[in-house]
């Protein structure tokens, strides 16, 4: 008697979650999302620097075969391209070395390490607030032991500032695609069950990739996923 009651506990338990499941079933599930263009007003650029020797070849316009090639150092050259960059209005906590490395070079053919030279270079990273500034460095700034000026990241210290509107919009998105979903089967949308953060991204349009003409228009395209699951009436 006590297993026939046991059994008829199972089942009736097992038909209840059953019926539950049957009418949680009844939902739509949609991603929403918004998108925000904005300008960045944090961009991160990447600059490469070597040392040299004045009068070389590569001075064409002062190379004089008869004189002593002149060694500038790598520090040299950073200190000139830090005074450069703050007489632009760069501060200085806004450089800052990414990384050292050497490089070695030699007579073609020839293995002995000691025929080799070791050239010094440095990456630094310098953070600007806007494309006018960035202009200028491209522009402004000619000192021969830069290697590469690069663009390397894009951002914008209000991102934050856009979240709530950015979900906003994503959920009423949501429900506008829940509803058209919804309408074609003859039903009515119903409340929200569960909404799911996707997270954003950041986005740029017209990367810079030009060493020599940056285009100043670049935005960034933030923005906001979710997730929501709408009943189904």
């Amino acid at each position: 008697m006590k297993k026939l009651l046991l059994l008829l506990a199972v089942l009736f338990c097992l038909g209840t979650t059953y019926a539950q499941n049957e009418k949680s079933e009844k939902f739509v599930e949609v991603t929403g999302k918004a998108v925000k263009e904005i300008t960045p007003d944090q961009i991160f650029l990447n600059i490469s620097i070597h040392e040299y020797h004045k009068n070389d070849y590569y001075d064409r316009e002062n190379y004089d075969p008869n004189k002593k090639r002149e060694k500038v150092s790598l520090s040299e050259v950073e200190t000139e391209l830090i005074s450069a960059l703050r007489k632009l209005g760069v501060s200085r906590d806004a450089i800052k070395t990414e990384r050292n490395t050497r490089r070695w070079s030699g007579p073609s053919g020839n293995l002995l390490r000691s025929n080799y030279k070791a050239k010094q270079s440095r990456s630094l990273s310098v953070k600007v607030n806007s494309f006018k500034t960035v202009d200028a460095i491209f522009n402004d700034i000619k000192i021969r032991g830069i290697s590469s000026i690069t663009i390397g990241r894009l951002a914008s210290s209000k991102a934050k500032n856009y979240e709530d509107q950015l979900n906003a919009e994503a959920l009423e998105n949501a429900k506008v695609r829940a509803r058209k979903l919804v309408e074609g089967l003859d039903k009515k949308l119903g409340e929200v069950l569960s909404i799911v953060e996707l997270g954003g991204y950041y986005r740029v349009n017209n990367y810079l990739t030009d060493k020599y003409h940056p285009t100043g228009n670049d935005k960034i395209k933030i923005s906001s996923q979710l997730k929501v699951r709408f009943g189904i009436k």
